[in-house]
């Protein structure tokens, strides 16, 4: 039985991904849940990133938004967080949050973003999402993807291109412009058997 932690404040794309599992979430006091799967390991991310095309690095995931600490940092998760993991089972990351994958040029040197950062950590796949798309749009594209990864056993890069498909072929034509769907894209390590 594998868990995954959902960090969450969009409750459509919450409502989806307890569908997809077999046990409902349990609840935290911090607003995320933890769901159970048989599939193997993962984490999903469906929050906002901050992120500062100045200085990528300083770029993050807020965790806990309702969260209190005395510490902002406590309760996000950025490059240098994921500088110090490693990840044992080389999960799959699913960063479903706007800019999630964007990475900026400082100075004429890349700087990396947050998903080449859980790559860096150990994780054998990462969704990210490279510009800022309509919550509506990306929820309808996770949906299909999760239907293609958790109940079609696709790989993850293969269950995120069927959706996109599904998306440029499908009836809704207010979303099928690639704009809505495009920047949603998968990062995969090539050493690690799939």
């Amino acid at each position: 039985m594998q868990r995954l932690r959902v960090i969450t404040p969009n409750q459509v794309e919450k409502a989806v991904l307890s569908s997809y599992f077999e046990s409902p979430p349990s609840k935290r006091e911090d607003k995320t849940s933890t769901y159970t799967s048989r599939r193997a390991p993962f984490l999903y991310f469906a929050t906002h990133v901050v992120s500062d095309p100045e200085a990528s690095y300083l770029s993050y995931l807020p965790l806990s938004p309702g969260a209190r600490s005395e510490s902002p940092e406590a309760n996000r998760l950025d490059l240098n967080d994921l500088s110090s993991v490693h990840f044992d089972a080389n999960p799959t990351v699913v960063l479903s949050a706007c800019s999630s994958g964007a990475s900026f040029l400082v100075h004429g040197a890349h700087s990396p973003g947050l998903g080449e950062g859980f790559l860096r950590a150990g994780a054998s796949t990462v969704i990210q999402n490279l510009w800022s798309v309509q919550d509506e749009a990306t929820s309808i594209l996770m949906q299909n993807f999760l239907d293609g990864w958790i109940r079609q056993g696709m790989r993850p890069d293969e269950a995120l291109n069927a959706a996109r498909r599904q998306a440029w072929e499908g009836a809704d034509s207010k979303n099928r412009h690639p704009y809505y769907w495009g920047g949603v894209t998968a990062l995969v390590r090539m050493d690690i058997p799939r």
